[in-house]
């Protein structure tokens, strides 16, 4: 058993399932949304991640973070993209704190129940460069 400390809470963890990590060029973003805007965000992202993004003042890097943590979980999970896993299956959304949160649907969230996992996911990005990882804990207590 490993206990580790988030905000206020001890959180007790039984089993570290997978670790994902992705880093992403944010200009290979941008020139796929230049080329193929909606096409392409559409196949990564859902309406409310879109809007989100759009919103900021350099939107390639907030789409380039959120297909980092989308790269990172599929590799975390051991199952990458295909099969019935897709990205708009695997929402990232953020709590009124700003700290980032996947909602999950489909076989994406079957499979995140039927194993009882919990999420942890960290975004961050600089001028270049977006990098997201992503912790599955199995059988997670608070």
């Amino acid at each position: 058993m490993y206990t580790m400390k988030q905000g206020n809470s001890i959180l007790s963890v039984s089993n570290v399932y997978g670790i994902g990590i992705d880093i992403q060029d944010i200009t290979e973003i941008q020139s796929a949304i230049k080329k193929y805007d909606l096409k392409f965000l559409n196949k990564i992202f859902v309406p409310e991640e879109i809007e989100y993004c759009r919103k900021k003042s350099n939107p390639s890097q907030h789409f380039a973070a959120r297909f980092s943590a989308k790269e990172a979980l599929f590799k975390a999970l051991g199952t990458g993209i295909g099969n019935g896993f897709c990205f708009t299956d695997a929402v990232i959304l953020k709590k009124k704190t700003g700290e980032p949160y996947f909602k999950f649907y489909n076989t994406t969230e079957q499979t995140i129940k039927k194993q009882k996992l919990e999420a942890f996911v960290s975004l961050s990005h600089s001028k270049d460069y977006s990098i997201a990882q992503v912790v599955l804990i199995s059988n997670f207590t608070k």
